[in-house]
């Protein structure tokens, strides 16, 4: 047991990090003008595009949140935008993966098949605002990731190119043990080599001329993992073009987007024959319009229609899977073919004044998908140590078609007293969820919001407080899990017995349960799934220069979904006590019941999630004339009843599946959740000591995912199970955590010609921090080795110029 060992070292890690930086920083020099982000306590966390060409970013949006803000968790630690064309899940303030939501401007360009995921990924150039808005003080109903796309009328014509070259470092780590590493990974087990990129371009182009604005960018990235030499492929073709008409009345824009993957899911520690090659094409089209309708009224209208078509595929008959590899990567990546398309509309009525005392909004959203597994003929095996475990034989594939309607009315009400804004809220969340046009699900639910700030002209404080209570939209997961056509199967015991290590036709054994769309059902009464929040904070301009803002939040979930046996058709169990070298364990051995014809059964949880969070910001702007800082710090606390696992694809309260229905999986399932890090803080340090050269320095600290330990049941009448027995970081009984991270990322910029060329180096883990990525949760001779290290060190160089 070697985590008693590995004390975490805060003070000296953050104490070592500010002394290399003022090391490696230019010395002070000229004043230059330069507006930092918007601060948090007041606008939300805003970022825009010009200031963001200073910081050592990658090229997805979850690279910039994790960079920029103290709030968002992304699944897997991206380091510069590694994961680009992969998926990436994001949780801010503790919201599901599953439930986020993403803008483009005043509509959701949300996926309406893959839930949590953006329609397209948007390139940093081509918005010229990115916010984060995740709690109750905002002043409309988005939230999650918005990008705002409105360039600038009076801006002259321009050309802008650019190009990136990416490569992998590497190199020795720069820290000894205990500071930045602890310890290297790989001295406890995790293979030295990492996540890394190999020689990869994006290239960029954009024109802009009065109102119009067309932009082109095409990525070709090389990167391998950790267990593989093999270098996998993405690729990502993006082109836009925007126009305003002279009057500023209406607005349109198209965005195309071509993206392939050779090899997905190898980052989940698939074996490389079993990958999949995906392609995807995306389109966006929106069409803004303002009209003034009636003296001192302004009219709205904005309309987004999305398509998404997406192939995953594979050249295999057979899918093989370690349960190894389940409990530490999560589920299996699966071949289908899908197509999406949404229609997100918005009309709102608003006084054309400067002070908006009230406002009626309305938004409707169609979501309509056609999906086909193609599992056909297809087997998925599982195993554990070279040993066969189980075999699932999948039934004939079928195309499934689902449609799901919202409609959320609002009405805005500001109260404007001298220095308090007193801001209210009332609507309705409805939505109507349809399997092959039969009605499956359904919700209506009011929501209501309350917000009070003081906004005295000229003073240094501000102050804000609000009250929301939402609910949570219905999503492709409730609709997929309910339609009858839904992938389906049996799962067999696996006796292989050629011993090839492949199932053959007739080696099922007895079978274990059935799964999928037909067996699959609603609790009668079913409610919707609620949020109740409570948010308040306050900021303040001191006299020398530092802003500092202080927030807090508090959150309770209600109605949470979860599946069971449905009443009357379940599985027997009897509980048991085992005794093993850890300690007596209660788990429950099957006796008979329904074997083979299970139903499953959509319900609400009883237990309710809560999630608690205090946030302070620091921000010092051209002190010392040169020296820019901006320091967040943020303390969470998330507690949930969850599909067991680790990772958010399991311990996430907005992620149910079948799994529940076994009471060995609702052992120890009430604990931490996977986006609950503790403790996260960002450093940003930035010099410009003159107006052509500028360095910054990014220190992000990302508190370790909690953990829960699992066993290897063998022996049962249900066959061989893994089994969470311990709560995810619940003391006194729950397990730690993963070791935390901690990076430092830098860019060094130089603009020449009036700013027309820019040279920018990157250069990501800086130190080459060997920090683990995930542990070995699995009780055996390796328990708590690490499993994979952080990437070592990355490099990318960016030409841009300017033309006018």
């Amino acid at each position: 047991m070697r985590y008693p060992l590995r004390p975490k070292s805060y003070q000296v890690s953050v104490l070592s990090g500010v002394i290399f930086i003022f090391l490696f920083a230019s010395p002070p020099a000229k004043a230059t003008e330069f507006t930092f982000w918007k601060n948090l306590a007041s606008e939300d966390q805003i970022f825009r595009q010009q200031e963001l060409q200073y910081l050592p970013i990658g090229d997805h949006s979850a690279s910039i949140q994790e960079f920029l803000a103290n709030t968002p968790i992304v699944s897997n630690v991206d380091n510069g935008g590694l994961a680009l064309g992969e998926d990436i899940l994001v949780s801010n303030h503790a919201f599901s993966t599953k439930w986020q939501r993403y803008w483009l401007n005043a509509n959701d360009m949300s996926h309406p098949l893959r839930a949590g995921q953006p329609l397209l990924q948007m390139p940093a150039k081509l918005w010229q605002t990115f916010t984060i808005r995740s709690l109750n003080h905002s002043y409309d109903s988005q939230h999650g990731t918005i990008f705002r796309t409105s360039p600038e009328q009076n801006r002259p014509s321009t050309i802008d190119t650019s190009l990136s070259f990416y490569q992998n470092l590497g190199g020795p780590t720069w820290m000894p043990a205990n500071t930045f590493d602890r310890e290297p990974a790989f001295l406890w087990g995790a293979p030295e080599q990492t996540r890394r990129w190999h020689p990869s371009f994006l290239g960029e182009i954009s024109y802009h001329q009065a109102s119009y604005h067309f932009f082109l960018e095409s990525i070709y990235l090389q990167k391998s993992y950790f267990q593989h030499d093999t270098a996998t492929e993405s690729q990502r073709h993006t082109g836009s073009i925007s126009w305003n008409s002279p009057d500023k009345i209406n607005r349109v824009q198209a965005i195309f987007q071509f993206l392939s993957r050779d090899h997905l899911g190898l980052e989940r520690g698939q074996d490389i024959s079993d990958t999949l090659d995906t392609q995807n094409s995306s389109f966006l089209g929106q069409w803004q319009r303002s009209d003034q309708i009636f003296d001192g009224l302004v009219m709205q209208h904005s309309y987004l229609i999305g398509f998404s078509q997406e192939e995953r595929k594979t050249s295999h008959n057979q899918i093989q899977r370690s349960l190894y590899d389940e409990v530490h990567f999560g589920p299996l990546q699966l071949p289908n073919q899908s197509t999406g398309i949404s229609l997100d509309m918005l009309h709102q009525i608003s006084p054309s004044a400067k002070k908006k005392r009230w406002q009626i909004q309305s938004r409707v959203r169609l979501e309509s998908f056609q999906l086909k597994d193609n599992m056909q003929n297809i087997s998925t095996t599982l195993s554990y140590l070279d040993q066969p475990l189980s075999v699932d034989l999948y039934d004939a594939s079928q195309k499934i078609n689902g449609q799901i309607l919202h409609w959320r009315p609002r009405a805005q009400y500001n109260l404007f007293m001298n220095s308090i804004i007193l801001e209210t809220h009332l609507g309705v969340a409805s939505a109507a969820a349809l399997a092959d046009g039969k009605p499956t699900l359904s919700q209506l639910s009011p929501t209501a919001q309350i917000r009070f700030q003081s906004q005295k002209r000229g003073s240094r404080w501000h102050f804000f407080a609000g009250l929301q209570h939402d609910a949570i939209p219905i999503s492709s997961q409730e609709l997929l899990f309910l339609h009858h056509n839904s992938l389906s199967g049996k799962r067999y015991a696996w006796s292989d017995s050629n011993s090839n290590g492949i199932y053959d036709s007739g080696e099922e054994q007895n079978i274990l349960y059935r799964f999928g769309g037909p067996y699959h059902s609603r609790a009668t009464g079913l409610k919707t799934a609620v949020m109740e929040e409570l948010v308040m904070g306050t900021g303040v301009q001191l006299d020398t220069g530092w802003k500092l803002n202080i927030q807090g939040a508090l959150r309770m979930y209600r109605n949470l979904y979860v599946v069971q046996y449905a009443p009357g058709y379940s599985d027997g169990y009897e509980q048991i006590t085992r005794v093993d070298n850890i300690d007596s364990q209660i788990l429950y051995d099957r006796t008979g019941g329904d074997v083979g014809q299970e139903l499953y059964q959509l319900q609400n949880q009883k237990e309710p999630a809560l999630y608690g969070d205090l946030e302070f910001q620091v921000i010092g702007e051209k002190i010392l004339k040169v020296l820019y800082i901006n320091f967040g710090l943020s303390m969470h606390y998330g507690q949930g009843k969850t599909v067991p696992g680790n990772g958010p694809e399991y311990n996430d309260i907005g992620v149910f599946n079948e799994i529940t229905a076994d009471p060995n999986q609702q052992i120890a399932s009430m604990a931490r959740l996977d986006y609950d890090r503790a403790f996260v803080g960002n450093l940003v340090i930035g010099f410009i000591p003159h107006p052509a050269v500028s360095l910054f320095h990014v220190l992000r600290y990302r508190d370790g995912e909690p953990l829960g330990r699992y066993i290897i049941a063998e022996g049962l009448t249900q066959g061989t199970i893994a089994v969470q027995t311990q709560e995810r970081s619940q003391p006194p009984v729950g397990m730690p955590r993963y070791t935390y991270a901690l990076t430092w990322d830098i860019r060094l910029l130089i603009q020449l010609r009036a700013q027309r060329l820019s040279i920018a180096f990157d250069v990501y883990n800086l130190l080459s921090s060997q920090t683990e990525i995930y542990e070995q949760t699995i009780y055996s001779p390796t328990y708590r080795d690490p499993v994979e290290a952080y990437p070592g060190r990355q490099f990318k160089a960016v030409i841009r110029y300017q033309y006018d």
